[in-house]
């Protein structure tokens, strides 16, 4: 190629006459680039710079979200645990209650037996240790897996 040759650049929609092969032939298009032309400069410095103050603005908003979560977390655990006290009293009042229809009902019908009194005793005990902010036995403790045990197991 020289100098002064262009390279035509078409549409997708233009083709070549009825069948021709030759690119002579070619429909001439309203397009042409001339390959010796200087190209524009790419704008890196308007783009580097737009992007910095982009992923400024976004460090700025992610630390603001972090701290409005913290700060919804930390509200959310004081407004927790200044409330457990008589939410526990209602819910141990509420079982207790509860615990105490079972036993007249088993006792109206005649299943009521010592093994469910004490299921009742140990179920009350927890809901007192909770109501005094007492730690609560563990179901696997040995106290609590005896008092379900039958006397004569080994």
């Amino acid at each position: 190629m020289n100098g002064s040759e262009e390279i035509a650049i078409g549409s997708p929609t233009e083709s070549p006459t009825k069948g021709s092969n030759d690119m002579s032939e070619q429909l001439p298009s309203p397009s042409r680039l001339n390959v010796h032309q200087p190209f524009s400069t790419f704008p890196a410095g308007a783009l580097i710079d737009e992007f910095f103050s982009h992923s400024e603005a976004e460090g700025e908003f992610h630390k603001e979200s972090m701290r409005r979560i913290f700060d919804l977390l930390l509200e959310f655990k004081i407004w927790s645990e200044s409330r457990p006290a008589q939410e526990i009293d209602r819910f141990g009042d509420q079982m207790d209650e509860q615990l105490k229809a079972i036993q007249a009902k088993e006792e109206e019908q005649g299943t009521f037996s010592s093994s469910s009194a004490s299921s009742f005793s140990i179920t009350g005990v927890s809901i007192l240790g909770a109501r005094q902010n007492i730690p609560q036995v563990e179901p696997t403790h040995p106290i609590v897996v005896a008092a379900h045990c039958p006397r004569n197991a080994t």
